[in-house]
């Protein structure tokens, strides 16, 4: 309670018996209860009032936005077997992709010779 122990309660509770005497100590008592009770339920209606205007509710719900997404996130990340078969899949796409380009590399590059060979064939037969 306000960070005491219960030795400085012991102190307080001794001096106001000594301060107020036995008579009038319960009567004290309940008076600072309902001053402290009071109290709390001021500062309580205050902090909402306060909340409510500054739309405090609709800063606090803005901030939770990134472990919204965070959220999110996790539920749209794929299980490691299906990231791993679609890995697979990419890789042997790539692949196919780059033997396919050999492929047509070599179809070109056999299309070239013959010409350059019927040119060199023609050269000679003029040569010759």
């Amino acid at each position: 309670m306000f960070g005491m122990g219960i030795g400085e309660l012991v102190l307080i509770f001794v001096i106001a018996l000594i301060v107020f005497g036995p008579d009038k100590l319960p009567s004290v008592a309940r008076t600072v209860g309902k001053v402290v009770r009071d109290l709390k339920k001021t500062t309580d209606e205050l902090s909402e009032t306060i909340q409510r205007e500054i739309g405090l509710d609709d800063i606090q719900s803005s901030l939770d936005l990134p472990a919204e997404v965070r959220r999110n996130m996790r539920n749209m990340v794929l299980p490691p077997d299906e990231v791993a078969r679609r890995r697979k899949e990419k890789l042997k796409e790539i692949e196919e992709r780059q033997a396919k380009r050999k492929l047509e590399e070599s179809v070109i590059d056999v299309s070239v010779k013959p010409e350059s060979m019927e040119k060199e064939d023609t050269e000679e037969s003029t040569d010759g």
